[in-house]
C-alpha cells in the first residue's frame, strides 16, 4: 500500500494492489501525479 498527500492535510490518494511491493520509482511517480492533481483542484 502507498499513499500521497493531495493538497490539504486531510486528503490523500491511497493505492494498494496484490502482488509485488511498489518500486521506489512508482512511489515517486504517485507523488508527482498527486502534486499535479492537487494543483488542478485549487
Amino acid at each position: 500500500m502507498v499513499a500521497a498527500p493531495l493538497g490539504d492535510t486531510h486528503t490523500a490518494v491511497v493505492l494498494g494492489r496484490p502482488g509485488p511491493e511498489f518500486r521506489p520509482s512508482e512511489v515517486a511517480r504517485l507523488g508527482y501525479l498527486a502534486g499535479i492533481v492537487a494543483t488542478m483542484l485549487r
